[in-house]
This record gives structure tokens, C-alpha cells and sequence, in this order.
């Protein structure tokens, strides 16, 4: 009798153990989207929660957009800026958005958009319910080879009007090509102001590790800046062949500022895609 009782105790709480895990459900939170596009008055990347209406309307006057009214005693608004970029490659977008047990998820994604363009920001602004809960942002993965666009080689001009100290994702786009022509673009590089910076970068393949350098030098005039500022550097190597599909990465660059510093990733060895090498990377 005893093993019976302890049997049936042991069912229930079998039972109620799989009530609880079957109740943590993700569910999916209904958005609209209130603006997207780019703009030219490019400010640092960043992800934020709105549930007020004066950081809303300051939002309004950063983008010199007119936002439809929001009622935030009901609602809250997802606003995501991306990484300034020398072409609009891209339009930001959400894909979705999920209710967790402790928090909200917010994926965001990249569209290809291969217009040429100059200096740009895609941004998009979201109406969701308002929950009580953290919010996480998830930066999903863009892989892809719809594009014609091949990075112009040098470094850029300073893309953040405002020489902060923090400019947010720093990435690497790369793009093979045919005839062993491998085209790499450091996006929102933390490099001096002066505009006779330049750097000087190496590329070598060993069977399936690619060898990445990047290492920042002083113009011909030897001046400094008091300032730094995100810059996008392009450059190609030649004679890229991999016999693998995929390439590990190991990338190491350094600057003035912060001195050495390295990557490890893995990369397809085909096709185009761009990778985050550090979320707010600046220190």
C-alpha cells in the first residue's frame, strides 16, 4: 500500500512539474510599425524603450519626422537606430516580438537595400503593449549576396557629427568575389579625427584561418586630433581562395587611442555577410 501512495505521489508531481514547464509558453506580442528610413543627422546607434511622451517627441525632433500620437498609459515604443554606413545597405526592421517568462524579446533585423547613397542611418520606430517586464535585444544574424555593392577603398570621414566616447556596434562586411578577390569594410572604427589618418591592413589565408590585421598611422603631416570618431575602412586582398566552406577568422586591429585588440569568428567562404565584432564595443 505504502509503494502505491508513494507511487501516486510521485505521478502528481510528475504531472504538475509538466503543467508548470508546459505554462512557460513564449507568446508572441502584436507590434505596428509608427516610421522607418533613414536619415542624414546621424546620431550614435542605440536601442530604446519609450513610455513617455517627451522622449518621444525628442525622438520626433532627432529624426524631423512627424510620429503619430501614442497613448503611453496602454502603449510603449520600441525605437532602434542602426550603425551609421557609407551606403544605406540595409533597412532596419523588427521581425518580432516575444512575451518571455522575465522578459520581452525584440528581434531586430537587416534587409538588403543596395542604393547608393552617402553617409546614412536606417532607423524604425515601433508601437507594442505596454509590459511590465525588461526588454532584450536580439540583432539577428544577416548573411547574404543580393547586393552589387563593393566597399570604396580608404577610410571615411567621421560618421558621428558629435566625437563621443561611445559609437556603439563596430562591425566587419566582407564579400567574395571572382578571381580570389576578398573585399573587407571595418564599419564604425574608433580612429583619430584628423582626415589624413589611414591604415594600413593585411590579409592571409592558412588553409582555414584567415589572418586579418588593421593597424592605425599617421598621415603624411604627422597631425593628431583631439578628438576621435567612428570611420568605416575599406580594402580588398587578392588571391583569396578558400578550399573550405568556412573560414575562422582571427582579427586584430589597433589604434591610438586603445591600442591592440582582437577578434576570433567564423565566416562563410562564399558570398557576403557581415558579423558584429563587439556589442558597444568602444570602451
Amino acid at each position: 500500500m505504502k509503494k502505491l501512495v508513494l507511487i501516486g505521489i510521485g505521478l502528481l508531481l510528475c504531472i504538475g512539474l509538466l503543467s508548470v514547464v508546459a505554462c512557460k509558453r513564449t507568446k508572441e506580442v502584436e507590434f505596428v510599425i509608427l516610421a522607418s528610413g533613414e536619415q542624414s543627422r546621424c546620431t550614435l546607434d542605440y536601442y530604446q524603450i519609450i513610455t513617455d511622451e517627451a522622449a518621444y517627441r525628442q525622438c520626433e525632433n532627432r529624426l524631423s519626422v512627424s510620429l503619430p500620437a501614442v497613448d503611453f498609459s496602454a502603449w510603449q515604443v520600441v525605437a532602434v537606430f542602426d550603425t551609421v554606413r557609407s551606403h544605406p545597405l540595409y533597412h532596419i526592421g523588427i521581425a518580432k516580438i516575444t512575451e518571455e517568462d522575465n522578459y520581452v524579446n525584440v528581434q531586430v533585423k537587416r534587409d538588403c537595400d543596395s542604393r547608393q547613397g552617402g553617409y546614412s542611418q536606417a532607423y524604425v520606430l515601433a508601437r507594442m503593449p505596454r509590459i511590465q517586464k525588461s526588454v532584450h535585444f536580439e540583432t539577428l544574424p544577416f548573411i547574404g549576396d543580393e547586393t552589387g555593392y563593393i566597399p570604396q577603398e580608404g577610410v571615411s570621414p567621421c560618421l558621428n557629427h558629435a566625437y563621443a566616447t561611445n559609437a556603439g556596434n563596430e562591425t566587419l562586411y566582407f564579400k567574395f568575389v571572382d578571381g580570389g578577390v576578398l573585399w573587407l569594410e571595418h564599419r564604425g572604427m574608433e580612429l583619430n579625427c584628423a582626415p589624413t589618418i589611414w591604415v594600413e591592413t593585411s590579409v592571409r589565408l592558412e588553409k582555414d584561418y584567415l589572418y586579418v590585421n588593421e593597424d592605425e598611422r599617421l598621415g603624411a603631416d604627422s597631425m593628431l586630433a583631439l578628438c576621435t570618431c567612428a570611420k568605416i575602412v575599406g580594402y580588398k586582398s587578392e588571391g583569396i581562395v578558400p578550399e573550405t566552406d568556412s573560414l575562422q577568422v582571427e582579427l586584430v586591429f589597433s589604434t591610438f587611442e586603445w591600442g591592440q585588440r582582437s577578434r576570433s569568428f567564423k565566416i562563410p567562404s562564399s558570398g557576403s555577410g557581415e558579423v558584429v565584432i563587439g556589442e558597444r564595443l568602444w570602451p
